[in-house]
């Protein structure tokens, strides 16, 4: 039945791929969730580790068994009942506490494979839009450049500008040409990576909704810093490893303990018509291991070494987490700085454009200064859009360092 309901899961994601006229950031993530095989077999895992907890549980419950006897060639039959029931044994109750434990373990390491999955998405989704905006930008200035080699051309007619005038205009809009094509070859290639994250075919055509760039949302850094541990799915997977190395401890030191356990047996015979009253008996079997040649003592140190090296492990990811946190934070910080400067040099580049274009008309400007020009508004524009993008791609690495 579960792999019933996968199947139709697929199923659905690839109509919704298929009928959207635009797929938004949120149906890529539910396609790539749904479709990604390294995440269904991860949660096959978690399922064999529920298991594990529940063959863990049945230890508890008494094991009970019948025998009967008889035949042809015999008078006699008989027929018993036996009811064993553990009380106590080394590990008995620890190993429980240990078989949950793997399973949140188990759980966590799910959902940080999920979290990268995302994040995976989000980027490839961010660069679909990056290379988008680039190729309107450069649209844009294909069309500026093809309306100012034809003014060129009409002046150069009328004798007021140059032959080099106008091999100056065609060379900049061909450079223009080649960057749009460039940027068209760089959709294709990134529409693909996003297809494979999503199952679907790489030949599979389809549009992206648009994001806002000026909109982000992350706590501060103060408030991130006291998420980063409590949320980040990686961390808490280490914090539970080291609860099992707890709990190993823990059982290797109750193996000096002695076992204690109930049993109960119930016995009836048959000789031809006769019955025998059937007999009952119950006892306590009580046993302690004297020596096993030092191996308790050993699995005791081994245990207390491999604690150790679980806090070790643990201290030097809080370490390298901090360290990924402040860089983001300083990352996006310099995102946000780029940002407002880029758009004072989009704002002049455009002006300076303006003015040079006017004045090379009136013939107070040269075609290379108008060149010029456009080049560094063509700069700060395309400079201005990565800026941007890059900045909701490191949004998105934090959202999920903090499993946002």
């Amino acid at each position: 039945m579960k792999r019933i309901k996968i199947i139709g899961l697929f199923m659905l994601m690839a109509t919704t791929i298929c009928a959207a006229d635009e797929l938004t950031l949120e149906q890529c993530i539910e396609a790539a969730v749904a479709n990604n095989k390294s995440l269904v077999k991860n949660e096959l895992g978690v399922q064999q580790t529920a298991i594990g907890t529940k063959t863990a549980y049945g230890t508890l419950l008494p094991s009970v068994s019948a025998s009967a006897s008889g035949g042809d060639g015999s008078s006699r039959s008989s027929a018993s009942l036996q009811i064993n029931q553990k009380i106590y044994s080394p590990g008995l109750f620890s190993d429980i506490k240990l078989a949950r434990n793997e399973t949140d373990i188990a759980r966590l390491n799910y959902n940080e494979l999920a979290s990268q999955i995302r994040s995976e998405v989000e980027t490839a989704y961010y660069n679909i839009l990056t290379a988008q905006s680039l190729l309107n930008v450069y649209r844009e200035n294909l069309t500026a450049a093809d309306e100012n080699l034809q003014l060129i051309q009409t002046m150069y007619k009328l004798g007021t500008k140059t032959e080099s005038d106008v091999l100056k205009a065609e060379v900049q809009k061909a450079e223009i040409e080649n960057e749009l094509i460039s940027q068209e070859l760089e959709i294709i290639k990134q529409k693909r990576a996003l297809a494979i994250l999503m199952g679907i075919s790489p030949n599979q055509d389809y549009e992206i909704a648009k994001v806002n760039v000026e909109q982000i949302d992350i706590p501060s850094l103060t408030e991130a810093k006291e998420l980063l541990f409590m949320n980040n799915y990686e961390y808490q997977s280490l914090l539970k490893s080291l609860k099992s190395e707890q709990i190993s401890l823990q059982i290797a030191r109750e193996s000096y303990l002695p076992s204690l356990s109930a049993g109960y047996s119930y016995s009836k015979d048959w000789t031809g018509s006769t019955t025998t009253d059937g007999y009952g008996s119950w006892g306590l079997s009580l046993n302690l291991g004297l020596f096993n040649g030092f191996s308790k003592k050993l699995n005791v140190q081994k245990s207390k070494l491999s604690l150790r090296s679980a806090e070790v492990s643990l201290e030097a990811k809080e370490q390298e987490l901090l360290a990924t946190l402040l860089n983001y934070y300083s990352n996006f910080e310099n995102h946000n700085k780029v940002i407002a400067l880029q758009e004072k040099n989009l704002e002049s580049a455009r002006k300076d454009y303006e003015l040079v274009t006017r004045q090379c008309e009136l013939g107070l400007a040269t075609m290379l200064e108008q060149t010029n020009a456009q080049v560094s508004l063509l700069s700060a524009q395309t400079n201005l859009v990565e800026a941007q993008y890059s900045r909701k791609i490191v949004e998105s690495k934090i959202k999920q360092l903090l499993a946002l």
